[in-house]
């Protein structure tokens, strides 16, 4: 897991795949915890992608730490 910083304050964390969660979509609060990692937090996501394959459900998500709206946008 790759955690970078984007514009200095909101941190993402990339192409983390799981069990799918029908519910979970953009926008949402997940709680995401990798202790190799040293995560044990709260993100929001920002993109979902999830696949079904006959009974098998997994999701890729991206996610940041902070939920904001870009500049100019209401």
């Amino acid at each position: 897991v790759r955690l970078a910083e984007k514009k200095g304050v909101k941190k993402e964390l990339k192409n983390i795949q799981a069990v799918g969660i029908p519910e979970v979509q953009s926008g949402l609060p997940v709680y995401i915890s990798i202790p190799e990692a040293g995560i044990k937090k709260t993100y929001w996501v920002d993109t979902d992608r999830h696949e079904f394959k006959g009974t098998k459900h997994t999701m890729t998500l991206d996610v940041v730490e902070k939920n904001t709206l870009p500049e100019g946008v209401s």
